[in-house]
């Protein structure tokens, strides 16, 4: 059992206030007199948040902001129903009046539409979250110099001429950029002359053949891009010159997918695709390329850079190319061919034409001095040999050209990777394969496991057998066999395996034949997979349980797992049925206001799985007077 014990939170819980085009700036702000100009959130305090109601606002003059919320209290500007900010200033978030950067701010549900910039924080932006958003027709995205504890979340912008800029201070690289940026579950589309009908009106003041789904500069660290996809940019998908974690995303039909540079830090490409652009699918400068397909682009570039010479690819799959596969320039100090780049289980082809030129046969080119090239045929022939694994035949692809990566029956590709998964789940969050079976290549797991069956490693196995039949009328047993990934268990003979014997990731097979005392009948066998445990529905408790608006309170939550793993919880209040956004499991006194109705919401979450919601409430009761202040005196 693991309990979650908390003290007393110091989070904030502010007011709410309301906007709305019909509203009014001297009005009360509450959602019956609301405030009308979005400029009101700088009458916000740490904890407050602003609903901006349905409509179209448009702006002249930057918004700011220029308060800030703290820690455990941020600011939210939150819209709700179709929110749409417009109008011709240059920048409508931006804030530098004091050369300080904008803290502890949450901007939630908006969308931007002919405007300059939505988003510009020239001084820096620290912990804040963009979530929800939409940009449209913009001559900027969202841009960020300096700061750090960023978070992008379903952000959509597209016809526009830029997306999410993150470099150093106004000073450039002679300042840090952002240190700690999350961009996830984000669409970046159509920046593209030919997409933007009619002409952005700022189309001669920028160039869109420059613009990127995600840049980020040298002086920015710890930037992870998850589940992004962009597709027709004007340069770029992705363009990162820094560390960086980019997992499952998608890049198509831009002059390149992806530039990972790998200056300032190494870079992870992971389970991710660049397919059908025209110059490279991706630009690679030190780090590893694992679970990946490459497929049907100009070519892709290996740079080894700076301090970071070391690049890696495996379980990857890279097809086609107009001219060559790969372009490969080595690092000063490797000068045998082969020694660059480590290649581990890499699928490559290329279809060459009737005729073809030098380049079209050539596979690998190694650009640096006296150029070295590879043909697919030095590859089959084993006359030239790029690590383990390698696999040099068409991959079957369901239709590359259509941007479908996936893997047909048949493909050598399927369970042609590693043995055991090195990337524990595919793209898409599937299970990518079985603790001892080889994994498939590229970032989709095509693998039909076979097994309906699963269990967790707390559980005992447990075999059922029956239905044999015997023509003599003999009483039958049961023999029973016990293999785990492919091994068998000498000592397993019963029915039953003990969960210690188990861990998560094994395959489980039980053969069983019938035994009428004479002779064995036919095996039979059925396998299961055992899991790792997930937590269990925490019990949720809040003391005291009738508080007092004076009191404050405190939910504790207690789940388990089957194992020691450590189980991490979050939680949510609502007051009245409607959600607060209050994330801290302590509400500090004179908060609360009498007979409202508090229910905290928890989930755990551990091994990868999140548990069932549960939950407890309080009713916040009367306070009685305090006591009166009495003298008595002749009169």
């Amino acid at each position: 059992m693991t309990m979650l014990s908390l003290l007393l939170a110091t989070a904030v819980w502010g007011a709410t206030y309301h906007v709305a085009p019909t509203g009014n700036d001297t009005a009360a702000g509450t959602e019956a007199a609301p405030w009308k100009t979005l400029g009101k959130v700088n009458d916000l305090k740490p904890g407050d948040t602003l609903l901006v109601h349905e409509g179209t606002y448009v702006q002249t003059n930057p918004i700011g902001p220029y308060v800030d919320g703290t820690e455990g209290a941020p600011i939210t500007m939150q819209g709700v129903g179709a929110v749409t900010i417009t109008g011709p200033t240059a920048r409508v978030f931006s804030y530098a009046p004091d050369l300080q950067p904008v803290e502890w701010f949450v901007f939630r549900n908006l969308r931007f539409a002919d405007t300059m910039w939505p988003a510009r924080f020239s001084e820096g932006a620290n912990h804040v979250t963009f979530e929800d958003i939409e940009i449209a027709r913009c001559l900027r995205g969202i841009e960020v110099f300096g700061g750090g504890d960023l978070t992008f979340r379903r952000v959509w912008i597209h016809h526009s001429l830029a997306g999410i800029g993150l470099a150093g201070g106004v000073k450039g690289t002679t300042e840090p950029g952002p240190n700690g940026v999350l961009v996830e579950d984000c669409l970046f589309e159509n920046c593209l002359d030919k997409y933007c009908v009619p002409p952005l009106p700022w189309a001669g003041s920028a160039d869109l053949t420059d613009t990127e789904g995600v840049g980020a500069q040298t002086e920015c660290s710890s930037v992870v891009i998850r589940r992004c996809v962009a597709h027709n940019m004007g340069d770029c998908g992705f363009d990162v010159k820094c560390g960086t974690l980019v997992d499952s995303c998608f890049s198509s039909g831009s002059p390149n997918g992806y530039k990972l540079w790998g200056i300032s830090g190494p870079a992870i490409l992971r389970n991710s695709v660049a397919v059908n652009n025209l110059d490279t699918g991706v630009t690679f400068g030190a780090g590893t390329i694992e679970n990946c397909t490459l497929a049907n682009n100009g070519r892709c570039e290996l740079r080894p850079n700076g301090p970071y010479p070391g690049i890696t690819l495996r379980n990857t799959i890279m097809v086609g190319g107009d001219e060559f596969l790969v372009r490969a320039y080595r690092a000063k100090s490797q000068s045998v061919h082969g020694q660059f780049p480590a290649m581990d289980h890499v699928l490559m082809w290329k279809p060459v034409p009737p005729n073809p030129t030098q380049d079209q046969q050539t596979i690998w080119y190694t650009h640096d001095g006296d150029c070295e090239r590879v043909t697919l045929g030095q590859l089959q022939t084993g006359a030239v040999v790029f690590g383990p694994g390698g696999v040099y035949q068409d991959p079957l692809l369901v239709d590359a050209g259509a941007g479908n990566v996936r893997l047909l029956p048949g493909s050598p590709a399927r369970g042609a990777g590693l043995v055991g998964a090195n990337v524990l789940t595919d793209c898409e969050g599937n299970l990518r394969g079985l603790v001892g079976a080889p994994d498939d290549l590229g970032p989709y797991s095509s693998a039909d496991l076979g097994i309906a069956a699963t269990a967790y490693d707390h559980q005992d196995l447990k075999a059922t057998a029956g239905g044999a039949t015997d023509a003599d009328g003999d009483l039958l047993t049961y023999r029973f066999a016990w293999y785990v990934n492919g091994a068998l268990q000498p000592d397993l003979t019963t029915d039953t395996v003990p969960a210690a014997r188990t861990q998560p990731g094994e395959v489980w097979r039980c053969e069983v034949a019938a035994w009428d005392g004479e002779e064995v009948g036919p095996t039979t066998s059925a396998s299961i997979v055992v899991l790792a445990s997930g937590p269990t529905q925490p019990v949720v408790t809040i003391a005291p349980s009738s508080p007092r608006c004076t009191d404050p309170f405190i939910a504790v939550a207690a789940s388990s797992t089957g194992d020691a793993t450590p189980i991490a919880y979050a939680a949510i209040w609502w007051i009245d049925g409607v959600e607060t956004g209050l994330h801290e499991f302590g509400v500090l006194g004179n908060v609360a206001r009498k007979h409202q109705r508090w229910r905290c919401v928890v989930v755990a979450t551990a091994n990868g799985q999140t548990s069932p919601p549960g939950e407890a409430s309080v009713t916040v009761v009367n306070t009685m007077p305090s006591a009166a202040m009495l003298t008595v005196g002749g009169v």
